[in-house]
């Protein structure tokens, strides 16, 4: 079974609202996102939330129509602390399910803020992460990338090496645990790939063929609001 944490935790400080509950082109964002992981190939979600908003996710989740294979957790107070207590419910979610053969294969772990993810990007990343263990989808970086110190130039980076990492990332659940277990407030993480690369595990990159933004200021709703019309239409 695929499993995966969709992370919606965020309280909207950098927004001014809570995106996760935005609407594009009639769909809150987090619907969205979840319904492109279930189209891509994933059978069960956990979706995290802010602390005080379980019982409202719960009826949208209902409300959806996907309350069989989608379930409401806690976040914390950090993306790393959310993605923990995602990664914890899963666990149990897959060892509680005894109807048939439901363990937890892998996790893939999804930002819910990047509604616009391939259904087919999706599958791409699970397929490989099935293979080898681990795989983050991202996106190759076209642009000159500078090292900058204290507003200097230091060097110019080859970048011909360098990707953007988006999500899906996916890993399976021992690597992904055991990566969380030996992470520190210290040993801080930019994304989930990271506490596993730190591991030794072998993670790798799939290349993202179509748009996935994700919506982090105000300003990225403009240029959200013409995709999704572009994508799905007015609703």
């Amino acid at each position: 079974m695929i499993y995966a944490v969709l992370v919606a935790a965020g309280s909207g400080s950098r927004m001014g609202f809570r995106k996760q509950y935005a609407v594009l082109a009639g769909v809150e964002v987090w619907e969205r996102s979840a319904r492109a992981l279930l189209a891509g190939g994933v059978h069960r979600i956990c979706l995290v939330i802010p602390p005080g908003d379980v019982a409202l996710a719960t009826e949208k989740v209902d409300r959806a129509g996907l309350g069989t294979v989608c379930r409401v957790v806690a976040g914390g107070d950090t993306r790393a602390k959310s993605v923990a207590c995602g990664v914890a419910a899963v666990e149990a979610w897959g060892a509680a399910d005894t109807a048939g053969d439901r363990r937890v294969d892998i996790v893939a772990v999804h930002d819910a803020a990047r509604p616009f993810v391939a259904e087919t990007d999706v599958r791409a990343v699970l397929d490989v992460a099935m293979k080898t263990g681990a795989a983050v989808l991202g996106r190759r970086c076209i642009d000159t990338m500078k090292w900058v110190e204290r507003d200097k130039i230091e060097r110019t980076l080859e970048r011909s090496a360098l990707w953007h990492a988006l999500t899906p990332q996916v890993f399976r659940l021992d690597w992904l645990k055991a990566g969380f277990a030996a992470w520190t407030a210290q040993a801080a993480a930019t994304d989930d790939s990271a506490l596993v690369e730190r591991l030794g595990y072998p993670v790798t990159m799939v290349e993202a063929t179509a748009p996935n933004p994700k919506l982090t200021t105000p300003e990225d709703f403009q240029y959200a609001d013409w995709l999704a019309e572009r994508k799905w239409g007015m609703k």
